[in-house]
């Protein structure tokens, strides 16, 4: 399977029959690497990401109803590359955050703040065996996956995409505190197999990325989709090596690129791909700006013992230096020129 044939088949849903007509590689008359760096840079559809939440609200309705029955004061919101328009595959999973209302936590203890009395560990494992009996019921023909320690996973049967149930609790930081922006909330993810709750600023995240894209003309989101694109790929070609590399670090990479490397026109995404080129060796010979480089919601480092690792840099960077091989080969450009390519779309 080529690049551009993984591609094409990740992006369309034979069921939508209208999305995918306005696919960038179905009007395109380049060369076929050439077709694959602008299409893949390209938004998903948005009947196909709708159809998506569409099925995430089909499982929090039945959550929302049953959760009341079983003491549980709860809401929801969403998580992940969906959320940010980042996501690369027609059948993107989401998660949907199911949160336990009965109580919060807080960064700084307030004065004046009340002391929840229960048992915070049994009520979020009590929450998280009712969506797994709700879901079960609701849901008969679809496969409900316990297994996972922070999400219940449901998919197949009469739902179209695959949804992760996350259930968590609001993390009310200072700054939210003062400011009550949605963005500066957080959440802590339960895991039901430490029973430790996990910090994570999912909204601050999407806030940021959305503001950082704005200032550079879309080219923020586009570098995230073509690189998230090229290691998804290449881990579907066989005798490739996998690129080990999470879509969150890739994000976080993009996300400290500067100003002048994501500044490109929109028919120059050629350059754009060659400076994302640029960026990505800089930081694999540049130790100290690896260890500086944070996710743009500042919780922790890119390269970490939890993020990114300096081999699954250099297995994207081979990838993207693969992709600009064979669209030099293909635009008869030697590989210092690659930048002057200029491709309308």
């Amino acid at each position: 399977m080529t690049r551009l044939q993984a591609l094409q088949a990740r992006r369309q849903d034979p069921r939508a029959k209208m999305a995918g007509i306005n696919e960038v590689y179905n009007r395109l008359k380049e060369p076929e690497a050439v077709t694959y760096l602008i299409s893949a840079m390209q938004p998903i559809d948005p009947e196909l990401t709708q159809l998506i939440i569409t099925e995430a609200n089909r499982v929090r309705d039945p959550l929302n109803n049953g959760f009341p029955l079983v003491g549980v004061n709860a809401s929801f919101d969403y998580q992940g590359s969906v959320t940010n328009d980042t996501h690369i595959l027609a059948f993107s999973d989401v998660d949907l955050l199911a949160v336990n209302e009965n109580f919060w936590d807080v960064e700084t203890v307030q004065p004046g703040g009340t002391v929840y009395g229960g048992d915070t560990t049994a009520d979020m494992r009590s929450m998280r065996m009712s969506s797994v009996l709700i879901l079960r019921r609701q849901f008969p023909t679809s496969r409900v996956d316990d297994s996972n320690s922070v999400a219940v996973k449901i998919e197949g049967g009469s739902l179209k995409r695959k949804v992760d149930v996350v259930p968590c609790i609001w993390w009310h930081t200072d700054k939210y505190l003062k400011s009550r922006d949605k963005e500066d909330k957080g959440i802590k993810v339960f895991n039901n197999a430490t029973a430790k709750r996990i910090p994570n600023k999912p909204f601050l995240h999407n806030a940021r990325v959305d503001q950082r894209d704005n200032g550079v003309g879309g080219n923020l989101r586009r570098v995230v989709r073509l690189l998230k694109s090229l290691r998804y790929d290449a881990n579907l070609r066989a005798g490739s090596e996998k690129v080990e590399i999470s879509s969150y670090d890739i994000t976080g990479i993009a996300f400290n690129m500067a100003d002048g490397l994501l500044t490109a026109p929109r028919d120059q995404a050629v350059r754009l791909a060659v400076h994302t080129l640029g960026f990505l060796h800089e930081l694999e010979v540049d130790p100290v700006l690896r260890a500086a480089i944070e996710v743009p919601n500042g919780m922790r480092k890119v390269f970490c013992a939890e993020g990114a690792t300096l081999d699954g840099l250099k297995q994207l960077k081979g990838e993207l230096v693969g992709l600009l091989s064979d669209v030099a080969n293909n635009v008869n450009r030697s590989f210092e020129k690659l930048a002057e390519a200029r491709v309308v779309y």
